[in-house]
């Protein structure tokens, strides 16, 4: 599991999951997706929990490898209220310096999709990168103190954004995501094989995202 989906969608996730699997037990590694990636490729994992954007899609062969779309996250800027309920800058700052911006290191995947977007929007020239790391958290914990403004996945932040620690930047891009799972396809592991747990536990999955497709409603639902 990639670190921000380790801290922001995994300890609901596996709440909901113990309520039809009361003795399921888990080892979570927390990567970065590329190393993520790896650990499935080398039979190291079960499962494999990671975001997914079309400008970097993850390249497993769907020959070899099954995947579930578990939902969907929003991304966008957040930043400190500054009175009222909003951030202490707007999107485009106008007349003004350019805003601090607090990035993902260079090779993380959110940081990876966030420079793709803006990029393609031209949006890059009026910030000023400031500060960068690899984990979400430790931009959350730097735009609450006012140091920038930050992309975060909304899921990760709804506490602060209630309590008016944070506050979405008005007019900033949003981001849409999926989450998904992968695993090996049984019949292609050529390593480890699925623990019966695992593949108990896909196929369960597997009819919960059935149902979703056939309900487009829930299927429709923001993490």
């Amino acid at each position: 599991v990639p670190h921000s989906l380790a801290v922001s969608f995994f300890p609901h996730w596996m709440a909901d999951l113990r309520a039809a699997f009361p003795q399921l037990k888990s080892r979570l590694m927390a990567f970065n997706v590329h190393d993520a990636v790896l650990r499935l490729v080398e039979g190291s994992c079960d499962l494999l929990l990671a975001y997914h954007h079309p400008s970097h899609p993850i390249a497993l062969d769907p020959v070899h490898y099954d995947m579930l779309v578990l939902g969907h996250e929003r991304m966008t800027a957040y930043a400190k209220p500054l009175g009222g309920k909003d951030a202490g800058w707007s999107w485009r700052n106008k007349g003004q310096a350019k805003i601090p911006f607090l990035a993902y290191a260079s090779g993380a995947y959110l940081g990876l999709v966030v420079e793709s977007v803006l990029k393609r929007s031209n949006d890059l020239a009026h910030l000023e990168r400031v500060y960068e790391t690899e984990m979400s958290e430790g931009l959350r914990a730097m735009a609450m103190e006012g140091q920038g403004i930050a992309f975060l996945p909304s899921s990760g932040v709804q506490g602060e954004v209630a309590r008016r620690s944070l506050a979405a930047v008005a007019d900033a891009p949003v981001i849409d995501l999926e989450v998904r799972i992968y695993r090996q396809r049984p019949a292609q592991s050529s390593g480890k094989t699925p623990t019966t747990a695992a593949n108990q536990l896909w196929d369960h999955l597997a009819q919960s995202a059935s149902a979703s497709e056939a309900a487009p409603d829930r299927g429709k639902s923001k993490l």
